[in-house]
């Protein structure tokens, strides 16, 4: 598997993955909302597909031609339980669209935070959404590749 579609590519952690890929010779699609940022962001090999998550259409177009599918998806600080999150409603987009496409394989960064809800009486719908995201993936019938990353060192290029 040589051609993958990157969600979540202008990211924090996406960018040096993105990066990490194309150096590793894989054919790198982001479906991005902005191309001409992605452009600035990400390396000239990457193909860039303009969309939303919000768009099924938008998903389907992105996965074409992809043999495998990297999440880097994320709950931003300023959105609320209720709001649109890519992590929900996004990623079931992703889910049915990449069943459709035959996609046999997907890399999820994912958090191992999802692992402390309810610890000491701790509760958090971050923390419940990136839970179900996992569960989500894992009753899709596609492979998963689950990172789980507690923390970064060292300085991304």
């Amino acid at each position: 598997m040589r051609k993958i579609i990157v969600f979540g590519a202008t990211g924090m952690l996406g960018k040096p993955v993105v990066r990490e890929l194309v150096d590793a010779g894989f054919e790198v699609t982001a479906m991005v909302r902005s191309p001409e940022k992605a452009r600035q962001e990400l390396p000239a090999e990457v193909k860039l597909v303009a969309g939303d998550l919000r768009n099924r259409a938008d998903v389907e177009l992105a996965l074409d031609a992809a043999e495998m599918v990297y999440l880097n998806l994320s709950v931003k600080a300023e959105t609320k339980e209720n709001d649109f999150q890519p992590e929900r409603e996004g990623l079931k987009t992703i889910l049915e669209a990449a069943k459709n496409a035959g996609i046999k394989r997907i890399a999820y960064c994912s958090s191992l935070v999802h692992r402390y809800q309810d610890t000491n009486n701790f509760h958090w719908w971050v923390f419940e959404l990136k839970k179900q995201a996992v569960g989500m993936i894992k009753t899709s019938g596609i492979s998963l590749h689950d990172f789980l990353p507690v923390g970064f060192y060292g300085k991304f290029r």
